[in-house]
């Protein structure tokens, strides 16, 4: 909204705040083992991104959010929105009320994988069982459908790591509730948060349609409400 005289400025204060957070994740360790680059572009978001992610050959965003409460709590953010909608790679969200301290020093202790069997996503499947077999996570899946009476529908299954002698370290689980009786009827993004809820989800791994656009605030889809209304990180991976 600025005056073209005030893009410069801008993109100086930029570099001078990248360039401070910087020295703080090199002071703090955070950084060690990681290779960290600053980019500064002014350009509006949804133009560059595409850019940005084919030169960088990025695998994941992370993306804030100020997550307002209220009746506002379903309105991301405008940046948090341009980004899930327009990155070709796995966004993962993060809103202010999530335990960071914890998650920073023993990672998620409890995954929420959300799936839909009518749109499969191998690449949200691998990440969420990988982070699981990272961090010795509890694994909770939600297959979330449709029934023959039209209701939506999810079903729970929970998996742990054991230890054995012979295997190692292995993930088993088993249905929470029998397969054929399901464990949540509801909207479908109200199973997912219930879930998330109950399951004390400090991750949430959520398979997000092609079609869904986190833009389009007046037709808020599911995927969009599970975002809002998560008190923890939603990682976002689409359909191809």
């Amino acid at each position: 909204m600025g005056a073209p005289d005030a893009l410069e400025p801008a993109r100086d204060a930029g570099w001078r705040d990248m360039q401070r957070l910087e020295l703080e994740l090199r002071s703090g360790g955070f950084v060690n083992d990681v290779e960290l680059k600053l980019y500064v572009e002014v350009a509006e978001v949804r133009a560059i991104l595409p850019k940005i992610i084919r030169d960088r050959d990025l695998g994941l965003i992370v993306v804030g959010t100020h997550g307002r409460t209220g009746w506002k709590k379903l309105v991301l953010g405008s940046v948090a929105e341009i980004v899930a909608d327009h990155a070709s790679c796995p966004v993962l969200i993060v809103g202010p009320s999530t335990d960071r301290n914890r998650l920073e020093q023993f990672g998620p202790e409890n995954i929420l994988f959300a799936r839909n069997n009518f749109v499969p996503c191998k690449l949200a499947e691998s990440y969420a069982f990988s982070l699981a077999q990272k961090y010795h996570s509890r694994l909770t899946i939600a297959d979330v459908l449709e029934d023959h009476a039209g209701r939506v529908i999810a079903q729970v299954s929970r998996f742990e790591w054991r230890h054995s002698e012979s295997a190692g370290a292995t993930l088993r689980g088993r249905p929470i509730n029998p397969p054929q009786s399901p464990s949540e009827i509801g909207t479908q993004s109200d199973l997912i948060l219930r879930v998330a809820e109950r399951s004390a989800a400090d991750l949430i791994v959520l398979t997000v349609p092609a079609s869904h656009k986190f833009t389009d605030r007046f037709l808020s889809t599911n995927s969009y409400q599970v975002v809002c209304g998560a008190r923890c990180p939603v990682l976002t991976v689409r359909t191809e």
